[in-house]
């Protein structure tokens, strides 16, 4: 059987992903409004460090990403690339499977989430078997974890 982070275990690599983004990077900081993307650059190096860095077999083989379509060599499976997904802000999964596909995360930095981005979420953890989705809002605080929804986890 295939082993899956709790919630409580995602939400912690999360929290202590994002206070590594505070504190050695406070420079994305200063230059007025926060951009995403580097933002989120930041949080996808930190979240992989703490995944390589856990002691544990439910992370191990876990990738973040930045793209939905990531495979080794090619498409992930079952992963239509003209259908409309919308495409996340970064992913935690097993490349080339869909076995292990955990967390798809939408991020804002000047405005909250709204009802279409956790549309979006919903849509590709049902249509691509994710697990858990978050939108979070990036800013000099730490991240606001409470929008984290569990999923079935299947394809649909």
């Amino acid at each position: 059987m295939t082993r899956i982070p709790s919630a409580t275990a995602l939400k912690a690599i999360l929290e202590q992903a994002w206070l590594h983004v505070l504190a050695e990077e406070p420079s994305l900081f200063d230059y007025g409004r926060p951009v995403e993307r580097p933002l989120v650059a930041r949080l996808a190096h930190y979240l992989s460090n703490e995944i390589e860095n856990v002691d544990t077999s439910m992370w191990r083989g876990l990738t973040v990403d930045v793209d939905l379509h990531v495979g080794h060599g090619g498409m992930k499976p079952g992963v239509d690339e003209n259908a409309q997904y919308g495409q996340p802000d970064l992913v935690i999964h097993e490349r080339a499977t869909n076995a292990r596909n955990i967390l798809v995360l939408e991020a804002k930095c000047n405005t909250n989430p709204t009802a279409g981005d956790m549309a979006k979420l919903d849509r590709i953890a049902r249509q691509l078997g994710y697990r858990y989705t978050i939108s979070v809002r990036l800013g000099r605080e730490p991240l606001d974890l409470h929008s984290l929804r569990r999923h079935a986890g299947t394809l649909g």
